[in-house]
């Protein structure tokens, strides 16, 4: 019942969607491109492109998104937003983008893209991805690109696929540079009320149940704010579900927190970026956010996860955590470009070392920054440039 409900639902979205599209493009004569993302937080992968081919008024955008997030995407982002269920029956468009490589795409067309949501992390992007479904894929930079031809050997079903490759840089690092320009740190310390004169951790943990936050989340916490620093805590969106049965209450623990102690920020948005750019250290377990931090520089720790490489990633996705931990696409940088801590003595020690101004591994961030991400600052303006050739094809 549930299916059929899914399938109607998807049917009804599909024959309005086709319909606006026809109008929009036989009538109006304009280029139809349509972007699809999985939930409300992933419009940070796509907003900076989807701003730019706003202003040409040759084009017409439309947004398809899980039924879930379709009012909050409609209200605050695109009125012209559907519903993801009938992404498969889309017709008559020019250019389909989406942003994970799982997602169903158009049963129809040549020209369908995939943008990626962050960098490959937990080495899961192509295991499950839906490989007859794009066309062409865009890279952030050579990190990815490398990362993609490791899983070419692994899979050979992949290989057979024929895609068109470009390495266009990642959009969502532009909004850093964009906002610094405008609003230095100071800004955002001022706007989440943090004392100027310390220093601030942003702490970002997984949310799976082999999460530093499940495993040791009331030490770590006690640690950050015992330090008298300014402490913010990202955790993962999922947390704020209710249908997650291992998070501990996690929600209502950290609005606690933020009673109790003047240091500590429980932080809602589902975006990072602000959080990220007033930060001095990130902190994390095995957050891909990981490599956003090292887009601006950020000082890096990471928690040692056990669980995470020697029981989750093989049972979930037959991956072989002794791998995991030597890869970057594993271990996101841990003890690469930042501290790798075991327990809360190494902890303190890492966040002792920063506030010394002893850190060790700025020259490898510098590299590793330049491995992940190409074109920084307009890689938005590039993957438009190229989007608008293939449209010209």
């Amino acid at each position: 019942m549930i299916e059929l409900k899914k399938f109607l639902y998807g049917l009804f979205g599909a024959i309005k969607l086709n319909f606006f599209i026809i109008f929009y493009k036989l009538i109006m004569k304009k280029k139809i491109i349509l972007f699809r993302i999985d939930s409300f937080a992933q419009i940070t992968h796509i907003e900076t492109i989807f701003k730019l081919f706003k202003k040409d008024k040759n084009v017409k955008l439309f947004i398809m998104i899980a039924p879930v997030f379709l009012n909050e995407v409609k209200r605050k982002f695109c009125k012209n937003t559907f519903n993801s269920y009938a992404t498969n029956l889309a017709l008559f468009y020019d250019i389909f983008i989406g942003t994970s490589p799982v997602m169903r795409t158009p049963m129809f067309g040549k020209k369908r893209i995939c943008v990626f949501y962050g960098q490959p992390s937990k080495g899961i992007e192509y295991r499950t991805m839906n490989k007859k479904g794009f066309d062409i894929l865009f890279f952030y930079g050579q990190y990815m690109y490398d990362f993609y031809l490791e899983e070419q050997k692994r899979d050979p079903k992949l290989k057979e696929q024929k895609y068109q490759i470009y390495i266009t840089g990642q959009p969502k690092t532009d909004s850093f540079f964009q906002l610094a320009k405008v609003k230095d740190k100071s800004f955002f310390i001022k706007k989440f009320k943090l004392n100027s004169k310390k220093q601030t951790i942003l702490f970002a943990p997984s949310y799976e149940y082999c999460s530093c936050l499940e495993t040791d989340g009331d030490s770590i916490i006690k640690t950050l704010v015992d330090t008298g620093l300014n402490i913010i805590i990202k955790p993962h969106p999922i947390i704020f579900s209710p249908n997650i049965n291992h998070h501990n209450n996690w929600y209502q623990k950290l609005l606690d927190i933020e009673k109790k102690y003047d240091n500590f920020i429980f932080y809602k948005d589902k975006n990072i970026d602000d959080a990220l750019l007033a930060c001095d250290i990130f902190f994390t377990d095995y957050s891909s956010v990981s490599f956003d931090a090292v887009a601006i520089d950020k000082k890096l720790i990471y928690w040692y996860s056990p669980k995470f490489y020697d029981k989750y990633l093989p049972s979930k996705y037959e991956i072989d955590g002794k791998l995991a931990k030597k890869k970057l696409w594993g271990n996101v940088g841990r003890g690469l470009i930042g501290y790798d801590v075991k327990n809360i003595r190494d902890l303190k020690n890492a966040i002792n070392n920063y506030l010394d101004g002893k850190d060790s591994y700025l020259e490898r961030r510098a590299e590793i920054d330049k491995y992940l991400f190409a074109n920084k600052g307009h890689a938005a303006q590039v993957m438009v440039n190229k989007i608008y050739e293939l449209l010209d094809e």
